[in-house]
This record gives structure tokens, sequence and C-alpha cells, in this order.
């Protein structure tokens, strides 16, 4: 893989992901390509172990990974298997709607493929009391 030129820190277009960017931009169409969900579907986030220096790591003492990179996904609920989309937390967005909450703009985000389809989306108590 060819590295990604990034812009600087500050930059409106910087991108903590440029490293990785092209892999995520190649396996998610693909995923959705590929794959068709059944009816029932859950947002949730998971924890990809991770233990080096990194600005965006998480810590979850509650979670069995306990350290690590945190990304929401839309999986299928009758396998588990990550069907739709998928976002790394990054921390902060750049114009990002202050009047939505954070679970609002994963939920929205990550359905929003979704809209029309018939498909039932399951949330747990972060996303639920997040909505406007």
């Amino acid at each position: 893989m060819t590295r990604v030129e990034n812009f600087p820190r500050g930059n409106a277009n910087h991108d903590k992901l440029f490293e990785v960017r092209p892999l995520i931009d190649s396996v998610v169409p693909s995923i959705r390509s590929e794959y068709r969900p059944t009816k029932n579907l859950a947002i949730d986030e998971a924890m990809i172990p991770f233990k080096g220096r990194l600005g965006m790591k998480q810590y979850m003492p509650q979670k069995p990974v306990k350290r690590g990179i945190k990304v929401w996904e839309c999986a299928d609920s009758s396998n588990g298997y990550v069907c739709c989309d998928l976002n790394v937390y990054t921390w902060k967005e750049r114009n990002a709607n202050p009047e939505q909450g954070l679970g609002y703009r994963v939920v929205h985000n990550l359905t929003r493929r979704l809209a029309g389809k018939n498909h039932h989306v399951f949330v747990d108590n972060f996303f639920f009391l997040q909505f406007p």
C-alpha cells in the first residue's frame, strides 16, 4: 500500500485515519455489496485491541477489551456480521451539529442507506438516551 499524503493537524481536511483510509474505503463498499442483511439489525460499539501509542485510543474499564480503537458498527442481529457500515471513532467531528448528540449522529450515519427498506434497528441505552 502506498503512503497517502495528509493535511497538517488543525486543517479542516485533516484525517486521523489517513494511513488506513484506503483500506477502509475498499472494505466497507465490498461488505455492503456482497452481504444482504436480515430484517433485524443492531447498532453498537466494538473495540479493536490496541496497546500502542495513538491519539484516539480509548480506555473502557468495564469492557472485556479495555484499551483499543472504538468502532461504531451496524451488524446483523442473527449472526453479528458487520453488514452495512462501520465508523472508526476519532473523537470530535468537525462541522457536527451540536443540537444532535453523538448517539443520534452515529445511528443516522450507519443506517441512512437502509431508509425505507423495512429493517428493524436495535440500539442500546447509550444511543436511545441521546436522541433529540
